[in-house]
This record gives C-alpha cells, structure tokens and sequence, in this order.
C-alpha cells in the first residue's frame, strides 16, 4: 500500500481536515505534516525535533502531495517538506486547495517552472494511483 506526505501551509490547517474524507482510498494512507504544530522559529530543540519528525514521516512515503493556498509560498516549513521530499526523490504533485485560483508556488517549484491543479480529488487519486515514472507531476 502506497503512503502519501500531504504538506500544506500552517495557515490552511484548518481547511485540511474537510478534505481528507474525499481523499480516502484503499490503495493508499495518507500522513499529514501536522503544520499547525510547526515551530515558528526555524532554529532551536524545537524546530530539531520537528525536523527530524518530518525526516522520519517523508522517508516512510512514497508520494508528496502539496496542497496550494494563497500563503503557502511563505511557509518555510512547506519549503522544509519539498526539500526532503525532492532528496528522498519522492514523486511529488501540487494541487490547489478548493476555491483557490491563483497563487505562487514555493521557491523550489517555481524554480523547476511547475504548476499546479485545480482542486479535483478525482484526479489527485488518480495521480496517486498510477504510476507515472516522472518526479513531478505538474511540469508544463
């Protein structure tokens, strides 16, 4: 059975948890970042342990979903989540939360001139579930 990271923004936390029910497959679990308890300072034990969590989660995944909202671009934890996730070389996809129309990516995808979706959990599941043999998803 796959296992899906679900980053997104601290500031969308309480948008995620609707969402995860129409996510719900049985050949995949999905693991969340838990971005409400993110650290605000980017130093420190704190911020560590967090880190090493995060390390601990995308290591155990295959597939790093990102969720876009019109602030995650200024989420550093976010930023965190890509990296490990581009390190692991995880395959991952950038779909935008409902009701979202336009808004930047993070650095790293902007870098790589990646897009997003729309908001379509048909699709996410079906890009979940197949096997693509590409790192991203969402390359123009």
């Amino acid at each position: 059975m796959k296992r899906i990271f679900l980053s997104y923004a601290g500031c969308d936390a309480g948008r995620i948890g609707p969402l995860l029910k129409s996510l719900e497959h049985p050949d995949f679990e999905i693991e969340t970042c838990q971005a409400d308890a993110a650290p605000q300072d980017l130093r420190g034990d704190a911020a560590l342990a967090f880190r090493q969590e995060l390390g601990r989660t995308v290591a155990r995944t295959a597939i790093t979903v990102c969720l876009i909202g019109e602030e995650t671009h200024k989420d550093p934890w976010v930023a965190a989540h890509l990296e490990k996730s581009f390190q692991k070389g995880s395959r991952i996809i950038f779909m935008a939360l409902p009701g979202v129309r336009e808004a930047h990516l993070p650095e790293f995808p902007q870098a790589r001139r990646l897009v997003f979706y729309p908001w379509d959990p048909g699709r996410l599941i079906r890009l979940i579930i197949e096997e693509r043999g590409k790192l991203y998803d969402n390359a123009p």
